[in-house]
């Protein structure tokens, strides 16, 4: 049965997010707290640790083309993040909403995917096995 190309688009846009939190995530919350507690640590290290064993679940199921996918989505996420991070500010400074710009960073993700989605349905063959 083949899913609606609105669904592949959140299951990409997923995937995304997944792997740009398994690079930036990390760092990011670290910079983020400035005083540590064990609790917090705890929790961090938990926190961390669940997408983690996401990932390497998906992976073990799934096998490097899990791996491949999420690299590209995650690459295409951070472009489209770029481009509505470039447009928001731009359409913001025009007299529109402040509140739009991130908004337009979701947006531009979503139809971006879209885009990406009906240019190239499904699934791409990545790995020739």
């Amino acid at each position: 049965m083949r899913r609606s190309s609105l669904a592949r688009v959140f299951q990409r846009i997923g995937r995304g997010l997944l792997g740009s939190w398994c690079i930036v995530g990390p760092p990011a919350l670290i910079v983020a707290f400035t005083d540590f507690t064990l609790a917090l640590v705890i929790a961090f290290l938990f926190f961390v640790g669940g997408f983690y064993v996401i990932a390497i679940l998906k992976w073990r199921s799934q096998g490097m083309r899990f791996i491949k996918n999420t690299v590209r989505d995650t690459l295409l996420l951070f472009l489209f993040a770029a481009i509505g991070g470039v447009f928001g500010p731009l359409l913001a400074s025009s007299g529109t909403s402040t509140t739009i710009a991130p908004m337009l960073t979701l947006v531009c993700a979503v139809l971006g995917f879209w885009i990406v989605e009906v240019v190239s349905p499904g699934e791409p063959k990545l790995d020739q096995q």
